[in-house]
C-alpha cells in the first residue's frame, strides 16, 4: 500500500491531508483558500453589460458574458490545486489520493484534471467535507468508505 493523501474541498477552500498509518489519523499538509470567492460582483465588474442596436434601428440586444466571474474563479482555483497536486505527485510524495469535493466543484475539478493525476485518484466523493476536523474526516472515511 502506497502513500495515501486525502483532499476535502469546495469552491472556497481545500484541505490536503496525508494519511498517517501508524496513528490511523490524518496529518494536515496544506490549506488552500480561494479569496476571490469572497468578492462581490460590484467589486469585480466596473461596467454594466453593453448593448447593440439592430442595423434597422428597431431592436436593442444586450451582450452577456459566457461565464460568470465565480465560474472563472472556481476554475482557476481548481487549476491551482491540480498544479500543486501534480508537483507533489511528480516528486513521489504520494501514490494515491482520495478527493471529497462539493458536487459542483468536483465537476470543475474533473474538467481540469490531467490524465496522470487522474490515475492517482483512488476515489471521488461528491460531498463537501471541509467542515470536518481531521479526526472526524479520518473516522468518516473509515466508517463510510473503508478507505483508510
Amino acid at each position: 500500500m502506497g502513500i495515501k493523501w486525502i483532499m476535502a474541498a469546495n469552491a472556497a477552500e481545500a484541505k490536503l491531508y496525508k494519511y498517517n498509518r501508524i496513528q490511523k489519523d490524518l496529518d494536515l499538509i496544506e490549506i488552500f483558500k480561494n479569496d476571490d470567492m469572497r468578492k462581490k460582483g460590484r467589486d469585480i465588474e466596473t461596467d454594466r453589460q453593453g448593448s447593440s442596436q439592430d442595423s434597422h434601428g428597431f431592436a436593442k440586444h444586450g451582450y452577456s458574458k459566457e461565464k460568470s466571474f465565480n465560474d472563472i474563479f472556481e476554475e482557476t482555483f481548481a487549476q491551482n490545486i491540480i498544479q500543486t497536486l501534480e508537483k507533489h505527485l511528480a516528486a513521489n510524495e504520494f501514490e494515491e489520493i482520495i478527493i471529497a469535493m462539493s458536487p459542483h466543484f468536483l465537476g470543475k475539478f474533473r474538467k481540469k484534471i490531467s490524465a496522470n493525476l487522474s490515475k492517482a485518484v483512488k476515489q471521488e466523493i461528491a460531498k463537501d467535507l471541509t467542515h470536518f476536523t481531521q479526526k472526524e474526516l479520518a473516522e468518516y472515511m473509515q466508517k463510510s468508505y473503508n478507505l483508510i
